[in-house]
Protein backbone atom coordinates (compact mmCIF):
# COMPACT_ATOMS: atom_id res chain seq x y z
CA UNK A 1 0.00 0.00 0.00
CA UNK A 2 0.97 3.39 -0.68
CA UNK A 3 1.45 5.91 1.57
CA UNK A 4 -1.07 8.88 1.74
CA UNK A 5 0.76 12.03 0.19
CA UNK A 6 1.11 14.00 3.48
CA UNK A 7 0.94 17.75 4.47
CA UNK A 8 4.10 19.69 3.27
CA UNK A 9 4.35 21.29 7.15
CA UNK A 10 5.11 17.86 8.40
CA UNK A 11 8.08 17.60 5.31
CA UNK A 12 9.26 21.13 6.70
CA UNK A 13 9.03 20.18 10.48
CA UNK A 14 10.93 16.62 9.88
CA UNK A 15 13.65 18.50 7.71
CA UNK A 16 14.28 21.01 10.21
CA UNK A 17 14.79 18.80 13.31
CA UNK A 18 17.36 16.47 10.92
CA UNK A 19 19.36 19.33 9.94
CA UNK A 20 20.06 20.77 13.46
CA UNK A 21 20.54 17.24 14.68
CA UNK A 22 23.22 16.99 11.28
CA UNK A 23 24.60 20.10 12.48
CA UNK A 24 25.06 19.18 16.37
CA UNK A 25 28.36 21.02 17.55
CA UNK A 26 29.08 17.46 19.10
CA UNK A 27 29.19 15.64 16.38
CA UNK A 28 32.90 15.30 15.53
CA UNK A 29 34.73 16.02 12.47
CA UNK A 30 33.98 13.65 9.42
CA UNK A 31 37.57 12.35 7.81
CA UNK A 32 35.72 10.91 4.88
CA UNK A 33 36.70 12.16 1.11
CA UNK A 34 34.05 14.48 -0.15
CA UNK A 35 31.01 12.25 -1.76
CA UNK A 36 30.19 13.13 -5.01
CA UNK A 37 26.53 12.75 -4.26
CA UNK A 38 24.20 15.16 -2.47
CA UNK A 39 24.48 14.76 1.07
CA UNK A 40 21.34 14.49 3.37
CA UNK A 41 21.76 18.02 4.76
CA UNK A 42 21.90 19.63 0.82
CA UNK A 43 18.76 17.89 0.19
CA UNK A 44 17.02 18.86 3.07
CA UNK A 45 18.77 22.56 2.18
CA UNK A 46 17.41 22.59 -1.09
CA UNK A 47 13.49 21.20 0.07
CA UNK A 48 13.61 24.31 2.47
CA UNK A 49 14.32 26.76 -0.26
CA UNK A 50 11.87 24.49 -2.83
CA UNK A 51 9.00 24.99 -0.16
CA UNK A 52 9.27 28.41 1.14
CA UNK A 53 7.53 29.96 -1.58
CA UNK A 54 4.83 27.68 -1.39
CA UNK A 55 3.86 27.69 2.21
CA UNK A 56 0.58 30.15 1.03
CA UNK A 57 -0.31 28.96 -2.22
CA UNK A 58 -3.59 26.81 -2.50
CA UNK A 59 -3.26 23.00 -1.80
CA UNK A 60 -4.02 22.35 -5.46
CA UNK A 61 -1.09 24.03 -6.47
CA UNK A 62 1.36 23.39 -3.65
CA UNK A 63 0.76 19.52 -3.94
CA UNK A 64 1.57 19.38 -7.48
CA UNK A 65 4.76 22.02 -7.22
CA UNK A 66 6.14 19.86 -3.66
CA UNK A 67 5.67 16.86 -5.31
CA UNK A 68 7.88 17.66 -8.05
CA UNK A 69 10.70 18.62 -5.82
CA UNK A 70 11.60 15.13 -5.36
CA UNK A 71 11.64 13.92 -9.05
CA UNK A 72 14.79 16.16 -8.59
CA UNK A 73 16.76 14.09 -6.26
CA UNK A 74 18.85 11.67 -8.78
CA UNK A 75 18.47 7.98 -7.93
CA UNK A 76 22.48 7.89 -7.58
CA UNK A 77 21.97 10.26 -4.71
CA UNK A 78 19.37 7.86 -2.90
CA UNK A 79 21.48 4.81 -3.99
CA UNK A 80 24.26 6.90 -1.72
CA UNK A 81 22.47 8.05 1.18
CA UNK A 82 20.55 4.81 1.35
CA UNK A 83 23.95 2.84 1.95
CA UNK A 84 24.29 1.27 5.54
CA UNK A 85 26.64 3.84 6.82
CA UNK A 86 26.62 6.43 4.63
CA UNK A 87 28.24 9.74 6.10
CA UNK A 88 25.46 12.26 7.44
CA UNK A 89 22.83 9.21 7.70
CA UNK A 90 22.52 8.11 10.94
CA UNK A 91 20.29 6.39 13.28
CA UNK A 92 17.71 8.86 12.98
CA UNK A 93 17.83 10.19 9.62
CA UNK A 94 15.92 6.33 8.81
CA UNK A 95 12.46 7.92 9.09
CA UNK A 96 13.83 10.84 6.85
CA UNK A 97 14.79 8.26 3.85
CA UNK A 98 11.75 6.52 4.20
CA UNK A 99 9.65 9.60 4.06
CA UNK A 100 11.91 10.33 0.90
CA UNK A 101 12.03 7.13 -1.07
CA UNK A 102 7.47 6.78 -1.19
CA UNK A 103 7.46 10.14 -2.42
CA UNK A 104 10.11 9.86 -5.23
CA UNK A 105 8.35 7.01 -6.13
CA UNK A 106 5.55 8.58 -6.68
CA UNK A 107 7.28 11.67 -8.78
CA UNK A 108 10.03 9.72 -10.47
CA UNK A 109 9.87 5.68 -10.11
CA UNK A 110 12.93 3.78 -10.97
CA UNK A 111 13.63 1.43 -13.31
CA UNK A 112 12.69 -2.25 -12.61
CA UNK A 113 16.62 -3.21 -12.47
CA UNK A 114 17.14 -0.15 -9.96
CA UNK A 115 14.20 -1.57 -7.68
CA UNK A 116 15.40 -4.93 -7.69
CA UNK A 117 19.73 -4.30 -7.22
CA UNK A 118 18.82 -2.12 -4.71
CA UNK A 119 16.06 -4.40 -2.53
CA UNK A 120 18.51 -8.08 -3.15
CA UNK A 121 21.27 -5.65 -1.63
CA UNK A 122 21.74 -5.84 2.28
CA UNK A 123 24.41 -3.15 2.08
CA UNK A 124 21.49 -0.80 1.80
CA UNK A 125 19.06 -0.24 5.00
CA UNK A 126 15.88 -1.70 4.85
CA UNK A 127 14.41 1.70 5.65
CA UNK A 128 15.01 2.36 1.97
CA UNK A 129 13.95 -0.93 0.84
CA UNK A 130 10.70 -1.09 2.34
CA UNK A 131 8.84 1.65 0.43
CA UNK A 132 10.24 -0.40 -3.11
CA UNK A 133 8.70 -3.41 -2.33
CA UNK A 134 5.51 -1.92 -1.22
CA UNK A 135 5.62 0.63 -4.76
CA UNK A 136 5.91 -2.91 -6.90
CA UNK A 137 3.24 -4.96 -4.63
CA UNK A 138 0.57 -2.76 -4.94
CA UNK A 139 0.59 -2.70 -8.93
CA UNK A 140 1.92 -6.27 -10.02
CA UNK A 141 -0.22 -5.49 -13.37
CA UNK A 142 1.74 -3.11 -14.41
CA UNK A 143 5.29 -4.90 -15.19
CA UNK A 144 5.95 -7.02 -17.74
CA UNK A 145 6.55 -11.33 -16.82
CA UNK A 146 9.74 -10.75 -17.29
CA UNK A 147 10.09 -7.85 -14.77
CA UNK A 148 8.18 -9.47 -12.04
CA UNK A 149 10.36 -12.43 -12.40
CA UNK A 150 13.28 -10.60 -12.12
CA UNK A 151 11.62 -8.46 -8.93
CA UNK A 152 10.61 -11.78 -7.20
CA UNK A 153 14.16 -13.32 -7.66
CA UNK A 154 15.42 -10.07 -6.04
CA UNK A 155 12.91 -10.25 -2.88
CA UNK A 156 13.34 -13.68 -2.13
CA UNK A 157 16.91 -12.86 -1.91
CA UNK A 158 16.53 -10.15 0.56
CA UNK A 159 13.94 -12.73 2.47
CA UNK A 160 17.11 -14.90 3.09
CA UNK A 161 19.16 -12.40 4.92
CA UNK A 162 19.65 -13.89 8.13
CA UNK A 163 18.97 -11.20 11.16
CA UNK A 164 16.04 -9.39 8.94
CA UNK A 165 13.24 -8.39 11.29
CA UNK A 166 10.33 -10.53 10.62
CA UNK A 167 8.06 -7.51 9.19
CA UNK A 168 10.00 -7.28 6.65
CA UNK A 169 10.64 -10.87 6.05
CA UNK A 170 6.93 -11.20 5.61
CA UNK A 171 6.54 -8.13 3.73
CA UNK A 172 9.11 -9.77 0.97
CA UNK A 173 7.50 -13.07 0.78
CA UNK A 174 3.88 -10.92 0.54
CA UNK A 175 5.55 -9.42 -2.75
CA UNK A 176 7.00 -12.13 -4.27
CA UNK A 177 3.88 -14.21 -3.97
CA UNK A 178 1.60 -11.27 -5.95
CA UNK A 179 4.95 -11.76 -8.41
CA UNK A 180 4.94 -15.21 -9.51
CA UNK A 181 2.85 -18.34 -9.23
CA UNK A 182 4.27 -22.09 -9.57
CA UNK A 183 3.14 -25.15 -8.03
CA UNK A 184 5.87 -25.18 -5.32
CA UNK A 185 5.02 -21.83 -4.23
CA UNK A 186 1.34 -22.62 -3.61
CA UNK A 187 2.44 -26.33 -2.07
CA UNK A 188 4.43 -23.66 0.45
CA UNK A 189 1.56 -21.54 1.30
CA UNK A 190 -0.95 -24.56 2.06
CA UNK A 191 1.39 -25.92 4.17
CA UNK A 192 2.22 -23.28 6.45
CA UNK A 193 -1.58 -22.29 6.16
CA UNK A 194 -2.77 -25.55 7.88
CA UNK A 195 0.23 -25.47 10.20
CA UNK A 196 0.20 -25.20 13.95
CA UNK A 197 1.63 -21.89 14.32
CA UNK A 198 -0.80 -18.71 13.97
CA UNK A 199 2.58 -16.42 12.74
CA UNK A 200 3.02 -18.70 10.00
CA UNK A 201 -0.79 -19.37 8.77
CA UNK A 202 -1.25 -15.65 8.76
CA UNK A 203 2.02 -14.66 6.43
CA UNK A 204 0.02 -17.83 4.53
CA UNK A 205 -2.66 -16.30 4.34
CA UNK A 206 -1.90 -13.03 3.56
CA UNK A 207 0.19 -14.29 0.96
CA UNK A 208 -2.66 -16.19 -0.84
CA UNK A 209 -4.65 -12.89 -0.60
CA UNK A 210 -1.82 -11.25 -2.43
CA UNK A 211 -1.01 -13.82 -5.12
CA UNK A 212 -0.58 -13.59 -8.49
CA UNK A 213 -1.78 -17.32 -8.63
CA UNK A 214 -5.45 -17.79 -10.11
CA UNK A 215 -5.72 -20.86 -7.86
CA UNK A 216 -5.43 -18.53 -4.43
CA UNK A 217 -8.77 -17.64 -4.07
CA UNK A 218 -9.77 -21.28 -3.88
CA UNK A 219 -7.08 -21.90 -1.84
CA UNK A 220 -7.61 -19.78 0.76
CA UNK A 221 -11.30 -20.59 0.71
CA UNK A 222 -10.39 -24.16 1.23
CA UNK A 223 -8.30 -22.89 4.10
CA UNK A 224 -11.67 -20.63 5.54
CA UNK A 225 -13.57 -23.90 5.37
CA UNK A 226 -11.35 -26.25 6.97
CA UNK A 227 -10.84 -23.41 9.79
CA UNK A 228 -14.11 -23.27 10.36
CA UNK A 229 -15.15 -27.17 10.22
CA UNK A 230 -12.16 -27.87 13.14
CA UNK A 231 -13.00 -24.96 15.38
CA UNK A 232 -9.31 -23.33 14.49
CA UNK A 233 -8.37 -20.13 16.16
CA UNK A 234 -6.73 -19.40 12.56
CA UNK A 235 -9.93 -18.93 10.79
CA UNK A 236 -10.12 -14.86 11.77
CA UNK A 237 -6.92 -14.58 9.71
CA UNK A 238 -9.43 -15.46 6.26
CA UNK A 239 -12.33 -13.19 7.93
CA UNK A 240 -9.51 -10.26 7.34
CA UNK A 241 -8.07 -11.17 4.52
CA UNK A 242 -10.50 -13.21 2.00
CA UNK A 243 -12.10 -10.99 -0.04
CA UNK A 244 -12.79 -11.07 -4.42
CA UNK A 245 -13.15 -14.16 -5.58
CA UNK A 246 -12.31 -15.83 -2.03
CA UNK A 247 -14.98 -13.91 -0.47
CA UNK A 248 -17.93 -14.89 -2.82
CA UNK A 249 -16.32 -18.74 -2.10
CA UNK A 250 -16.19 -18.56 1.36
CA UNK A 251 -19.76 -17.00 2.13
CA UNK A 252 -21.43 -19.97 3.42
CA UNK A 253 -18.17 -19.83 6.25
CA UNK A 254 -18.85 -16.01 7.06
CA UNK A 255 -22.82 -16.70 7.56
CA UNK A 256 -21.96 -19.44 9.90
CA UNK A 257 -19.95 -17.36 12.03
CA UNK A 258 -22.22 -14.45 12.01
CA UNK A 259 -25.04 -16.64 12.70
CA UNK A 260 -22.91 -18.67 15.56
CA UNK A 261 -24.29 -17.71 18.54
CA UNK A 262 -21.41 -19.04 20.86
CA UNK A 263 -18.98 -16.72 18.67
CA UNK A 264 -17.45 -13.79 20.42
CA UNK A 265 -18.85 -9.88 19.18
CA UNK A 266 -15.41 -9.49 17.62
CA UNK A 267 -15.83 -12.37 15.61
CA UNK A 268 -19.33 -12.64 14.70
CA UNK A 269 -18.56 -8.62 13.78
CA UNK A 270 -16.01 -10.16 11.36
CA UNK A 271 -18.00 -12.45 9.78
CA UNK A 272 -20.75 -10.16 8.73
CA UNK A 273 -18.20 -7.39 7.57
CA UNK A 274 -16.18 -10.02 5.28
CA UNK A 275 -19.70 -11.29 3.65
CA UNK A 276 -20.85 -7.89 3.19
CA UNK A 277 -17.77 -7.19 0.50
CA UNK A 278 -19.31 -10.16 -1.41
CA UNK A 279 -21.67 -8.82 -4.15
CA UNK A 280 -24.14 -10.95 -4.72
CA UNK A 281 -27.69 -11.16 -3.79
CA UNK A 282 -27.13 -14.06 -1.06
CA UNK A 283 -24.74 -12.41 0.83
CA UNK A 284 -27.07 -9.50 1.31
CA UNK A 285 -30.09 -11.13 1.84
CA UNK A 286 -28.36 -13.02 4.78
CA UNK A 287 -26.61 -10.15 6.22
CA UNK A 288 -30.54 -8.63 5.82
CA UNK A 289 -32.01 -12.18 7.39
CA UNK A 290 -29.70 -10.90 10.38
CA UNK A 291 -32.34 -7.99 11.65
CA UNK A 292 -34.51 -10.60 12.77
CA UNK A 293 -37.52 -8.84 11.95
CA UNK A 294 -39.07 -11.10 9.60
CA UNK A 295 -38.96 -8.34 6.60
CA UNK A 296 -41.73 -6.03 8.14
CA UNK A 297 -40.64 -3.09 10.29
CA UNK A 298 -42.98 -1.81 12.45
CA UNK A 299 -41.24 1.11 13.35
CA UNK A 300 -37.77 2.66 14.57
CA UNK A 301 -38.27 1.64 18.01
CA UNK A 302 -38.02 -2.47 16.88
CA UNK A 303 -35.59 -4.39 18.70
CA UNK A 304 -34.44 -7.83 17.84
CA UNK A 305 -35.01 -10.11 20.32
CA UNK A 306 -32.05 -11.14 22.25
CA UNK A 307 -29.93 -8.23 20.29
CA UNK A 308 -26.54 -8.06 22.09
CA UNK A 309 -24.79 -4.45 22.53
CA UNK A 310 -23.66 -3.10 19.72
CA UNK A 311 -26.22 -5.41 16.97
CA UNK A 312 -27.54 -2.91 15.00
CA UNK A 313 -24.29 -0.80 14.76
CA UNK A 314 -22.57 -3.90 13.34
CA UNK A 315 -25.61 -4.56 10.78
CA UNK A 316 -25.27 -0.56 9.69
CA UNK A 317 -21.52 -1.12 9.31
CA UNK A 318 -22.06 -3.85 7.05
CA UNK A 319 -24.18 -2.10 5.05
CA UNK A 320 -21.87 0.81 4.43
CA UNK A 321 -19.44 -1.41 3.56
CA UNK A 322 -21.49 -3.11 1.15
CA UNK A 323 -22.59 0.41 -0.26
CA UNK A 324 -20.59 0.51 -3.41
CA UNK A 325 -23.06 -2.69 -5.15
CA UNK A 326 -25.97 -1.99 -3.06
CA UNK A 327 -26.06 1.71 -4.79
CA UNK A 328 -25.20 -0.04 -7.82
CA UNK A 329 -28.36 -2.27 -7.59
CA UNK A 330 -30.79 0.19 -6.69
CA UNK A 331 -30.28 2.90 -9.86
CA UNK A 332 -29.27 -0.27 -12.44
CA UNK A 333 -29.74 -3.69 -10.95
CA UNK A 334 -32.32 -6.19 -11.44
CA UNK A 335 -35.50 -5.97 -9.11
CA UNK A 336 -34.82 -8.49 -6.46
CA UNK A 337 -31.32 -7.15 -5.52
CA UNK A 338 -32.73 -3.39 -5.80
CA UNK A 339 -35.70 -4.38 -3.44
CA UNK A 340 -33.08 -6.18 -0.69
CA UNK A 341 -30.39 -3.01 -0.92
CA UNK A 342 -33.64 -0.62 -0.29
CA UNK A 343 -34.63 -2.58 2.63
CA UNK A 344 -30.85 -2.29 3.94
CA UNK A 345 -30.63 0.82 3.47
CA UNK A 346 -33.54 1.64 5.35
CA UNK A 347 -32.82 -0.46 8.37
CA UNK A 348 -29.48 1.89 8.45
CA UNK A 349 -31.54 5.10 8.53
CA UNK A 350 -33.75 3.80 11.36
CA UNK A 351 -31.41 1.48 13.59
CA UNK A 352 -27.76 3.04 12.82
CA UNK A 353 -26.11 6.44 13.73
CA UNK A 354 -27.86 9.44 12.48
CA UNK A 355 -25.75 9.87 9.32
CA UNK A 356 -27.18 11.45 6.35
CA UNK A 357 -24.68 9.58 3.09
CA UNK A 358 -26.11 11.95 -0.61
CA UNK A 359 -25.06 9.34 -2.62
CA UNK A 360 -27.15 6.67 -0.85
CA UNK A 361 -30.58 8.92 -0.74
CA UNK A 362 -29.33 9.98 -4.61
CA UNK A 363 -29.64 6.22 -5.45
CA UNK A 364 -33.37 5.70 -3.46
CA UNK A 365 -34.29 8.53 -5.25
CA UNK A 366 -33.10 7.24 -8.86
CA UNK A 367 -34.60 4.22 -7.73
CA UNK A 368 -37.99 5.69 -6.66
CA UNK A 369 -38.14 6.85 -10.21
CA UNK A 370 -37.48 3.83 -12.36
CA UNK A 371 -40.09 1.62 -10.55
CA UNK A 372 -43.73 2.30 -10.04
CA UNK A 373 -46.90 1.51 -7.86
CA UNK A 374 -46.14 0.26 -4.46
CA UNK A 375 -42.22 -0.23 -4.43
CA UNK A 376 -42.39 3.52 -6.22
CA UNK A 377 -44.00 4.75 -2.82
CA UNK A 378 -42.13 2.65 -0.67
CA UNK A 379 -38.92 4.20 -2.09
CA UNK A 380 -39.97 7.62 -1.99
CA UNK A 381 -40.58 7.05 2.04
CA UNK A 382 -37.33 5.43 2.34
CA UNK A 383 -36.17 8.52 0.35
CA UNK A 384 -37.32 11.01 2.66
CA UNK A 385 -36.16 9.21 5.78
CA UNK A 386 -32.95 9.32 4.25
CA UNK A 387 -32.60 12.85 4.22
CA UNK A 388 -33.77 13.53 7.91
CA UNK A 389 -33.26 9.70 9.77
CA UNK A 390 -35.19 9.01 12.69
CA UNK A 391 -32.35 8.82 15.00
CA UNK A 392 -31.82 12.74 14.66
CA UNK A 393 -35.19 13.44 16.46
CA UNK A 394 -35.56 9.80 18.13
CA UNK A 395 -37.17 10.32 22.13
CA UNK A 396 -37.40 7.98 24.47
CA UNK A 397 -40.90 7.35 23.96
CA UNK A 398 -42.01 4.93 21.40
CA UNK A 399 -43.14 6.40 18.16
CA UNK A 400 -45.50 4.03 16.89
CA UNK A 401 -45.83 3.94 12.50
CA UNK A 402 -47.97 1.42 10.16
CA UNK A 403 -45.21 -1.28 8.60
CA UNK A 404 -44.45 -0.16 5.52
CA UNK A 405 -41.54 -2.85 4.50
CA UNK A 406 -42.08 -5.22 1.97
CA UNK A 407 -40.94 -8.70 2.26
CA UNK A 408 -37.43 -9.57 0.73
CA UNK A 409 -37.69 -12.22 -2.15
CA UNK A 410 -36.97 -16.21 -0.66
CA UNK A 411 -33.88 -17.23 -1.58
Amino acid sequence: MQLAFRPVRTFLALFALLLLAGTSQSDPPDPSPPSPYESLAEVMARWKAHIEPLRNVPREVRVPESKRFFATISWETLDYLCHEGSRGVGPDSTGILVQVMTYRLQAAPPTTAEIATMVASHDHVIECRSPLVAWVTGRPDSLSKAERTQLASAFRTAAMFPGLPSVYVDQLLVGTASLIANDSLMTGMMGWGRGADVDTAGLAVRMLSRSADPRAPDSLATLAREYRTTGSSHLELPLIHCRGRCAELALPVFVQVFEDSTATPERMAQGLEAAATVPTLPAARAILARYRDDGVIADSTFNAPGAPRGFYYGLWLATRIAEPHLTSWLVEGPAAEAEVALELFDRSFRFGPADHDSLVSASVATYGGRTSGPTAARAKRVHERSLDPPQSKRSHAPVAAPPDSVLPREP
